[in-house]
Protein backbone atom coordinates (compact mmCIF):
# COMPACT_ATOMS: atom_id res chain seq x y z
CA UNK A 1 0.00 0.00 0.00
CA UNK A 2 1.25 3.46 -0.78
CA UNK A 3 2.54 5.53 -3.66
CA UNK A 4 5.09 4.15 -6.11
CA UNK A 5 6.79 5.18 -9.32
CA UNK A 6 7.28 2.60 -12.06
CA UNK A 7 10.24 3.47 -14.28
CA UNK A 8 10.68 1.72 -17.59
CA UNK A 9 12.91 1.63 -20.64
CA UNK A 10 11.82 0.59 -24.12
CA UNK A 11 14.53 -0.62 -26.49
CA UNK A 12 14.00 -2.02 -29.97
CA UNK A 13 17.67 -2.44 -30.93
CA UNK A 14 17.40 0.11 -33.72
CA UNK A 15 16.48 3.48 -32.23
CA UNK A 16 17.69 5.10 -29.05
CA UNK A 17 16.04 3.81 -25.87
CA UNK A 18 12.93 5.61 -24.63
CA UNK A 19 12.51 6.14 -20.90
CA UNK A 20 9.31 6.79 -19.00
CA UNK A 21 7.65 6.57 -15.65
CA UNK A 22 4.18 6.11 -14.28
CA UNK A 23 2.96 7.10 -10.82
CA UNK A 24 0.97 4.35 -9.06
CA UNK A 25 -1.17 4.51 -5.96
CA UNK A 26 -1.73 1.10 -4.38
CA UNK A 27 -4.77 0.95 -2.10
CA UNK A 28 -5.57 -1.72 0.45
CA UNK A 29 -8.28 -4.15 -0.65
CA UNK A 30 -11.65 -3.65 1.00
CA UNK A 31 -12.28 -5.45 4.28
CA UNK A 32 -14.91 -8.19 3.92
CA UNK A 33 -16.60 -10.61 6.29
CA UNK A 34 -19.27 -13.25 5.65
CA UNK A 35 -22.20 -13.85 7.99
CA UNK A 36 -24.24 -17.06 7.88
CA UNK A 37 -24.90 -20.49 9.31
CA UNK A 38 -22.01 -22.70 10.36
CA UNK A 39 -22.24 -25.69 10.53
CA UNK A 40 -25.05 -26.73 8.17
CA UNK A 41 -26.88 -29.97 7.41
CA UNK A 42 -27.00 -31.73 4.03
CA UNK A 43 -29.71 -30.35 1.75
CA UNK A 44 -30.54 -27.33 3.92
CA UNK A 45 -30.75 -23.81 2.50
CA UNK A 46 -29.12 -20.81 4.15
CA UNK A 47 -28.55 -17.14 3.42
CA UNK A 48 -25.05 -15.67 3.63
CA UNK A 49 -24.35 -11.95 3.60
CA UNK A 50 -21.20 -9.90 3.14
CA UNK A 51 -20.21 -6.91 5.26
CA UNK A 52 -17.62 -4.62 3.69
CA UNK A 53 -16.10 -1.18 3.98
CA UNK A 54 -15.89 -0.90 0.17
CA UNK A 55 -17.38 2.19 -1.41
CA UNK A 56 -20.04 1.21 -3.98
CA UNK A 57 -19.15 -2.51 -3.81
CA UNK A 58 -19.91 -5.18 -6.38
CA UNK A 59 -20.16 -8.81 -5.31
CA UNK A 60 -19.43 -12.19 -6.89
CA UNK A 61 -20.31 -15.23 -4.78
CA UNK A 62 -19.07 -18.77 -5.40
CA UNK A 63 -19.76 -22.07 -3.67
CA UNK A 64 -18.01 -25.43 -3.45
CA UNK A 65 -19.99 -28.36 -2.07
CA UNK A 66 -23.38 -26.76 -2.60
CA UNK A 67 -25.58 -24.76 -4.98
CA UNK A 68 -26.30 -21.05 -5.27
CA UNK A 69 -30.02 -20.35 -5.58
CA UNK A 70 -30.69 -17.28 -7.73
CA UNK A 71 -28.31 -14.34 -8.19
CA UNK A 72 -24.68 -14.47 -7.08
CA UNK A 73 -24.04 -10.73 -7.53
CA UNK A 74 -25.79 -9.07 -4.58
CA UNK A 75 -24.67 -8.47 -1.00
CA UNK A 76 -26.39 -11.70 0.10
CA UNK A 77 -26.73 -15.15 -1.44
CA UNK A 78 -28.95 -18.19 -0.87
CA UNK A 79 -27.04 -21.49 -0.76
CA UNK A 80 -28.21 -25.09 -0.51
CA UNK A 81 -25.67 -27.45 1.08
CA UNK A 82 -24.71 -30.50 -0.98
CA UNK A 83 -23.62 -33.98 0.08
CA UNK A 84 -21.31 -34.85 2.96
CA UNK A 85 -18.16 -32.74 2.99
CA UNK A 86 -17.19 -29.12 3.31
CA UNK A 87 -19.47 -26.35 2.12
CA UNK A 88 -17.24 -23.43 1.14
CA UNK A 89 -18.95 -20.11 0.51
CA UNK A 90 -16.75 -17.33 -0.91
CA UNK A 91 -17.40 -13.77 -2.01
CA UNK A 92 -15.25 -11.46 -4.12
CA UNK A 93 -15.89 -7.79 -3.38
CA UNK A 94 -14.68 -5.06 -5.72
CA UNK A 95 -14.95 -1.30 -5.40
CA UNK A 96 -13.94 1.55 -7.70
CA UNK A 97 -10.70 2.29 -5.83
CA UNK A 98 -9.09 -1.09 -5.25
CA UNK A 99 -8.92 -4.43 -6.95
CA UNK A 100 -10.74 -6.97 -4.85
CA UNK A 101 -10.90 -8.99 -1.69
CA UNK A 102 -11.98 -12.62 -1.57
CA UNK A 103 -13.15 -14.17 1.66
CA UNK A 104 -13.94 -17.88 2.01
CA UNK A 105 -16.12 -19.17 4.80
CA UNK A 106 -15.89 -22.88 5.56
CA UNK A 107 -19.14 -24.21 6.98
Amino acid sequence: MGDYVLRFTVEDGVCLPVFGEVALEVNAPPAVSINGADPVNIGTTHTYSADTDAANPSYLWSVTGGTINGSNTSSAVSVTAGAIGDLIVSVRVTDGNTTCATVPANT
